[in-house]
């Protein structure tokens, strides 16, 4: 049975070795991926596809680098609830036009060659509101 994973986390530090700012192993991504697309012969499961989620504008530029980096793998633009203060602009308390377009722009790139699959993470996220309010995620 082939697997697509949907929202990976791939850009997470742990697969770097970091814990809560400290190193505790050798990145590991390598061998987690090849875990998942190569497992032992009498597995009836692999996973064929996996979706790198981003979060932020600078985690959607990570995840187009990352899915074009390795087979298998392709990724999402946008912005989580949870950090939605990232998009707002500081002076007008407005969402940042600069910001919309830089999505846009990661989000046409990686539509170019098909790694771009979705948009997202996005939408309200009422139960982790001391990330972000209510109102601004509104």
């Amino acid at each position: 049975m082939d697997f697509i994973e949907i929202g990976g986390n791939l850009l997470d530090d742990m697969y770097k070795g970091v814990y809560r700012g400290k190193e505790r192993h050798p990145a590991d991504l390598d061998d987690v991926l090849q875990r998942a697309f190569h497992p032992p012969n009498d597995a009836s499961y692999r996973v064929h596809k996996i979706v790198v989620s981003a979060g932020s504008l600078s985690e959607s530029r990570e995840a187009l680098e990352l899915a074009r980096s390795k087979d298998g793998l392709y990724s999402t633009v946008g912005v989580h609830p949870t950090r939605c203060n990232e998009i707002m602009d500081e002076s007008s308390g407005q969402v940042s036009d600069d910001l919309i377009n830089n999505l846009i722009q990661i989000c046409q790139d990686g539509m170019t060659d098909g790694t771009v699959r979705a948009i997202g993470e996005l939408g309200l996220d009422y139960a982790r509101t001391q990330f972000c309010s209510v109102d601004v995620q509104k």
